[in-house]
């Protein structure tokens, strides 16, 4: 058990102490500054362990400190559910460790010793010796979905095996007769419903299912009491979670659930996907890093939900030949119908979305932990196996022995059919090589192990051989988190202290939900499930191609043709103003305010050309930039600077047709992977027919400058690109001419560092508004507000129209009704007012009453469990 402990704590020390920053915010959030990139790739394959588990789970974790409820998020969209998103986690009690410094890190780090310890547990439960039993614990502790997930969906992984030991002990009870047995149980179905995602926690129950089904099966005459229990404890469970799943069940009629509509049904892993699930987990080089070198990679490392090394899967077929049990049937009968259900099998999928609530799920992701944990069970079994044999050569070891050698073939083979894609990209290469090295290093140690060493001695060595194996294939993705680098706190206090009640909209910087986390309102959000609502009023109102999930304000897929977020922004200013948008938050350099003409790139797929000092980098933009004449006055290119570092002068050159115009800029003013705008000494006039030539020249300086490069959406868009090192066939650069604009400007800048320009609207509408005029408004905060009114009014209050609002105006309830499909609105009496807003859900007051009864049942039977123990001792 100590073991267990340490090794996680051992594993996450270089970020403990200092060596890399585990803090998502960092390579999430948009907010970083002295930013040092780790290694290549990300540390963890969702994104969301920032936008949701740090983000969201701070803000709910936050209201606990305050004494509320974390029912209500006033800082995304326009207000949003909170708890009832689920994936904020608001009731799982370790959220509570994300108000610690590294409270993300140290979450997980709890989060792989509970697992560990539930799957010892367990292990003793099934009576193997302490060797496999601590094997199994860090085996599960180190397992392949903690190691690429840190976001919501792993929150509940810990919890199967402590379920699964949960329905031992009840068995375990009722066949001996003894008193007690279901709390167990009824804890971890408790911790797994409130750990903010119910596909892996509805997955981790299919496998508790089956389990109990056979458990129950061998009860025999035992069957009453073993049910009964398991009854008891899930009634129990369920109770404890009622707050959590009544916010999420009654959240669900009104929200838009994407692709969990049926949508996931027949889903499954492309087949490609196999080599790093169940084979050679690095084969295709860390998370995401060379997904632009391959297509097919960014969807497998999207879909795909955590791993195996091959030497567990053979360690655990191994321990089905030593041990042929009931429970050995069953789990291979898991692992089987699992796998070809998440690899699209199509038989075995039409059977598995016969269970409710499986064609909801994106079921290939999810039911990792179940089938990982299946397989670490059977390699227990072996080393508890070989621990226990007194034969000079361990059983079977030769079926082993060529099992395991085909299976190596068989990766092997099927790697070298995918030669033509990997061989070109050197780094991807040399990854799949090492990767199909280290496993064969580890099944052949498996091997000669078997083949030379007494049983008891096979089964330590074994043992230590997949828990080295599992605890470097945990540790490697850890090396992509940053180096170092700190949040632009100072541009986060400038809107703390001048926002108010009004929200700002970001074109990048503050991504979705962190907003939430400082307390400051941004109509951005990354929600699913999210309100149906909102959803659909921003497409109608703001941006007309937004991502229902994301709205981001600086995403648009590959290759996207459609407005981008700043024209939509500039269509719409009026809606973003009246929602209350007081600011709008731009990358440096970027002002969405001044129109300009750019060059048709694939923005996403970019690579640096290098300028070193005298080296010219030319090209052209073909004609069809404008459909009508416009005068520009500076071109912009886009540029690494390599973290603010670059130096020397820029010039630019910018002819039309036979009319040019130069300018200069000196690169200590540039920002890094920013537009970098140069003024030019003359304007030029482009017509729909121009043809725009381009130069940019680098003198002096000596540190490394790339400009960036992209791939062109189409070969008439070429632009010739010649740089230093010749043609660059195929991709241009991000060019960017800015139009003169002699009208007023839509808004001013108020702040700008290296990070961010914040830029001010001039007419957003306040967070409470008399809509008679006849009232005068003084808000306190955004549920308190006083009206003094000279005749009866209407008060629109910008806030999500959402059922379990209520209004009360000088202590009575007010009907509180839907002003233009978005915002509430009520009635305004005469005279002075006292208003105050509360949600909560609807109905909450049953599920409060039930969590209270259940946690009297299980407090008060744990208080007779106590004086019972001790009349048997």
């Amino acid at each position: 058990m100590l073991l267990i402990f340490l090794l996680p704590v051992i594993a996450a020390l270089p970020a403990l102490i200092g060596l890399y920053d585990a803090n998502p915010m960092l390579y999430v959030g948009a907010l970083a500054q002295r930013f040092t990139h780790g290694a290549t790739g990300i540390p963890y394959i969702d994104p969301n362990n920032g936008f949701t588990t740090q983000a969201l789970g701070y803000r709910a974790a936050l209201n606990w400190l305050n004494g509320t409820v974390p029912w209500w998020n006033y800082f995304s969209g326009v207000g949003l559910p909170l708890a009832a998103e689920y994936q904020p986690a608001a009731f799982f009690p370790p959220t509570l460790m994300l108000l610690l410094p590294n409270g993300m890190l140290l979450q997980h780090i709890l989060l792989q010793i509970l697992a560990g310890w539930g799957t010892y547990g367990l292990l003793r439960q099934l009576g193997l010796g302490r060797l496999a039993a601590v094997t199994g614990g860090i085996l599960f502790a180190f397992n392949g979905a903690l190691a690429w997930f840190d976001h919501a969906s792993a929150l509940p992984v810990p919890f199967l095996p402590w379920m699964l030991w949960g329905v031992e002990r009840a068995f375990a009870k009722a066949v001996l007769g003894a008193r007690g047995g279901w709390r167990l149980f009824a804890v971890a179905l408790w911790m797994g419903l409130v750990a903010g995602f119910p596909e892996t926690a509805y997955l981790n129950g299919l496998l508790a299912l089956a389990w109990s089904l056979l458990r129950l099966w061998q009860a025999g005459g035992h069957r009453l009491a073993f049910l009964s229990r398991l009854t008891l404890g899930g009634v129990v469970g369920l109770a404890l979670s009622a707050p959590q799943i009544l916010a999420f069940f009654e959240f669900l009629p009104h929200a838009w659930l994407g692709a969990h509509d049926g949508a996931f049904a027949h889903a499954a892993l492309n087949p490609a996907a196999l080599l790093p699930s169940l084979f050679f987990p690095y084969f295709y080089g860390p998370i995401f890093a060379y997904s632009r070198e391959w297509d097919p990679l960014g969807p497998i490392w999207g879909s795909i939900g955590g791993y195996i090394s091959l030497i567990v899967v053979i360690a655990g077929l191994y321990g089905a030949m030593l041990r042929r049990t009931a429970l050995t049937w069953l789990l291979l009968i898991w692992l089987l119908t699992v796998l070809a259900k998440s690899f699209g099998i199509p038989q075995v999928t039409a059977l598995w979305n016969l269970i409710p609530g499986v064609a909801q799920a994106a079921f290939f992701r999810y039911a990792v932990p179940t089938w990982e944990l299946a397989f670490i069970i059977l390699a227990a079994q072996a080393i508890d196996s070989l621990r226990g044999q007194d034969h000079e050569q361990p059983p079977y070891r030769r079926h082993i022995a060529v099992l395991s050698g085909l299976l190596v073939l068989a990766g092997v083979f099927y790697a070298v059919s995918l030669r033509h894609h990997l061989y070109p990209v050197a780094p991807l290469r040399h990854w799949a090589l090492a990767a199909i090295l280290w496993v064969t290093l580890m099944v052949s140690a498996f091997n000669v192990v078997l083949s030379r060493c007494r049983p008891t001695r096979a089964a330590t060595a074994i043992a230590a051989i997949l828990v080295f194996d599992s605890a470097l294939m945990f540790f490697i993705p850890t090396l992509s988190n940053p180096r170092s680098g700190d949040v632009d706190m100072k541009a986060i206090s400038f809107l703390q202290e001048n926002l108010g009640l009004q929200r700002f909209y970001s074109l990048g910087p503050v991504q979705p939900n962190y907003g939430a986390y400082f307390g400051i309102a941004a109509i951005n959000h990354n929600y699913l499930p999210v309100n149906k609502r909102w959803v659909d009023w921003v497409p109608a109102h703001l941006d007309a191609y937004a991502d229902p999930i994301s709205f981001t304000g600086n995403y648009r897929a590959a290759g996207s043709t459609v407005p981008t977020p700043s024209q939509e922004l500039i269509r719409n200013l009026s809606n973003y103003e009246w929602i209350g948008v007081k600011y709008v938050v731009a990358p440096t350099g970027v002002n969405p305010f001044l129109s300009a003409l750019t060059s048709k790139t694939d923005a996403t797929s970019v690579s640096p050309l290098q300028m070193s000092p005298g080296n010219s980098a030319a090209g052209t933009l073909p004609a069809g930039l404008t459909d009508k004449a416009v005068v520009i006055d500076r071109v912009g290119v886009s540029i690494g600077n390599y973290n603010n570092t670059s130096d020397g002068i820029l010039t630019a050159e910018v002819c039309v047709d036979s009319a040019c115009a130069s300018g200069q800029r000196d690169l200590k003013e540039s920002i890094d992977n920013a537009t970098f705008v140069i003024p030019l000494n003359r304007d030029l006039r482009i017509d729909p027919v121009s043809i725009v030539s381009y130069r940019f020249t680098r003198n002096g300086g000596s540190k490394p400058l790339a400009l960036w490069k992209a791939a062109t959406r189409e070969p008439a868009q070429e632009q010739r690109l010649e740089g230093p090192t010749g043609p660059q066939n195929g991709y241009g650069l991000q060019i960017r001419l800015q139009i003169r604009d002699d009208k007023a400007p839509a808004a001013k800048q108020v702040y700008a560092d290296r990070i961010m320009t914040v830029y001010e609207l001039n007419q957003p509408s306040p967070y409470f508004e008399d809509l008679q005029r006849s009232c005068r408004v003084t808000a306190h905060d955004r549920e308190h507000v006083t009206t003094e009114c000279s005749a009866p009014s209407t008060l629109l209050r910008r806030e999500l129209f959402f059922p379990g609002w209520a209004a009360k105006v000088n202590g009575s309830l007010t009907p509180i009704t839907e002003h233009k499909d978005l915002f509430q609105a009520i009635a305004l009496p005469e005279g002075k007012s006292t208003i105050v807003f509360r949600y909560e859900p609807p109905h909450m007051i049953w599920a409060w009453i039930a969590m209270f009864v259940a946690f009297g049942v299980l407090i008060l039977s744990t208080m007779k469990k106590i004086p019972h123990e001790r009349k048997r001792q």
